[in-house]
């Protein structure tokens, strides 16, 4: 017999349901519960409504894994629904047998396999950092036969440039319901968690932007105007990686680099809190990464680099030097640089110049923020990309 279970559910939760929308746009910011409020509302279609489908577009798997397959697998463990649900881990399929309802994972990585694809439900996570052709896909597949047939987006506004801030304002048929959050509404965050993202207004306005209130970033005083984005990293013969330790606030980050006919390609391969030394190893294994490979990491961090090494890959310390971030700008200001990977996207469209408030002008430093891949990516300059040349270092900025 199934039990009965009561779960506390937050303000997100009775949006999502009470929605009369064909279109659900969840804009927050961090932590406020736009993941783990709609993980809920599934569930309870899962359970309660039958031989229906939903499909879940994340931008890859493995960037899914770290994040909402985990918070999916422990929503299903705290209501108690295991001894009822068959999941193929394979193709990442959850099925409810009592209900015959399924939730699939899909990666949004490849339009290949997104052909024939519908569902009752659409839900694209983290919606920012997938291309629109899979939304559109969703769109002509999705029937409107049922109250709940929807397709719901989440998303930080990291990128004010993005797709999804056009559908706020559209006017599709069916209708578009915008619900905006911030850590304020999640009532199980810590004080020291809050504390944090409230000391943003001062140490970080942009960032206190988007990730405070939810809100689009003023991307004023950008540093980097010199980039593209891509969907693939080119056959480039010679490649080195760019490696920055985080943990538990920060990510750690790993980025590959490569040069093409004078233009930088650059590929986020780990965006990923708390991981340990091992798990970066067991990682860049996963990745294929060789030993012979150079990995250029964080100087700061000689231990980690030597645990690394011990396991076989060729890590060196970055030469950081006086003036490395500005020396690092410089030298990355002189090329043409294509990006893949969505958070070092979100990244260089946020790292800006400091502002003196008082005068309204920039000065010659950048915001301690949005800069983990490019760290990353400033270690690999260094040693890679910079050109020895004499006379003044010229930075360029916004006046």
């Amino acid at each position: 017999m199934i039990k009965k279970k009561t779960i506390k559910v937050l303000k997100h939760f009775y949006e999502l349901q009470n929605s009369k929308k064909r279109y659900v746009l969840f804009r927050g910011s961090t932590r406020s519960g736009k993941t783990v409020s709609i993980i809920q509302y599934l569930i309870s279609l899962l359970t309660n409504e039958k031989d229906i489908h939903i499909v879940i577009g994340v931008e890859t798997l493995s960037s899914a894994k770290g994040n909402l397959i985990k918070d999916l697998d422990e929503w299903i463990e705290i209501f108690d629904l295991l001894d009822y649900m068959k999941i193929n881990k394979s193709d990442f399929t959850y099925k409810y047998l009592p209900s015959n309802s399924t939730i699939r994972i899909v990666p949004c990585d490849k339009d290949t396999k997104w052909f024939g694809i519908s569902a009752d439900v659409f839900w694209f996570n983290e919606a920012t950092h997938i291309q629109k052709s899979f939304f559109d896909q969703a769109q002509m597949r999705l029937p409107d036969t049922k109250p709940f047939n929807k397709i719901i987006l989440d998303f930080n506004p990291t990128n004010p440039y993005s797709w999804v801030r056009d559908l706020e304002t559209s006017k599709l048929p069916g209708g578009v319901d915008v619900y905006i959050s911030t850590y304020k509404d999640n009532p199980f965050l810590g004080k020291k968690q809050v504390a944090l993202f409230e000391s943003w207004k001062e140490t970080n306005p942009n960032k206190w932007l988007v990730f405070g209130q939810g809100q689009y970033g003023e991307v004023r005083g950008a540093i980097y105007t010199n980039w593209k984005s891509i969907d693939k990293f080119p056959d480039i013969e010679t490649v080195w990686y760019g490696l920055d330790f985080g943990f538990s606030n920060d990510p750690t980050s790993l980025i590959k680099v490569g040069i093409k006919g004078g233009d930088v390609y650059i590929e986020e391969l780990i965006y990923e809190r708390g991981l340990t030394n091992p798990d970066i190893c067991e990682r860049m294994r996963e990745l294929g990464i060789g030993r012979n490979v150079e990995i250029i990491a964080d100087s700061a961090e000689p231990k980690s680099i030597e645990e690394i090494k011990r396991e076989g890959f060729y890590v060196i310390p970055a030469k950081k030097g006086k003036d490395s971030i500005m020396k690092g700008i410089d030298i990355l200001q002189r090329y043409r640089l294509y990006i893949k990977g969505r958070n070092i996207q979100d990244e260089i469209i946020n790292y800006t110049w400091k502002e003196d408030r008082k005068k309204g002008e920039f000065i010659n430093a950048p915001v301690d923020g949005w800069n983990h891949a490019l760290d990353a990516l400033r270690y690999v300059a260094l040693m890679k990309l910079g050109t020895k040349h004499k006379g003044p270092t010229i930075i360029f900025r916004p006046i």
